[in-house]
């Protein structure tokens, strides 16, 4: 039986991987410039209090990028898998995107979460604590 993956599906997955491009693109363009890691506790809790804004619009736009680059590692897991007849390639493309957005959340999901506790009454005040999470 000759199967083959609908063309809607192909070019949904296509637009897909255009959408997260951009969201990627948005979300490099939006984090704007930040202090390096060897920078004092101080500029570094100045950073994460006065750019919260454009840290979660960072975030977001990353997050959103990697649902759609989820979405485009599943179609094109679906057609390798159809022509390769049911090899171990379409598997690892799938593991591959997981563990992409996985280090894409470890690294902007600390980030996010110490920007809302800098300054707060009992939140992440101790400056070795917000070394470890910022760097």
């Amino acid at each position: 039986m000759d199967t083959h993956t609908p063309a809607r599906f192909v070019k949904t997955g296509g637009v897909a991987g255009i959408i997260a491009s951009l969201f990627g693109i948005a979300s490099f363009l939006s984090y704007g410039s930040s202090p390096d890691t060897t920078s004092s506790v101080e500029d570094i809790t100045n950073y994460l209090i006065q750019g919260r804004t454009s840290i979660v619009a960072s975030t977001v736009f990353l997050m959103l990028g990697a649902v759609c680059l989820c979405c485009f590692v599943a179609v094109v897991a679906d057609i390798v898998r159809e022509r390769e007849g049911g090899g171990p390639l379409a598997g690892l493309l799938i593991l591959a995107a997981a563990l992409t957005v996985s280090l894409l959340a470890w690294d902007t999901l600390p980030v996010l979460a110490l920007s809302f506790t800098v300054g707060l009454p009992g939140g992440a005040g101790d400056g070795s604590a917000i070394r470890v999470l910022y760097g």
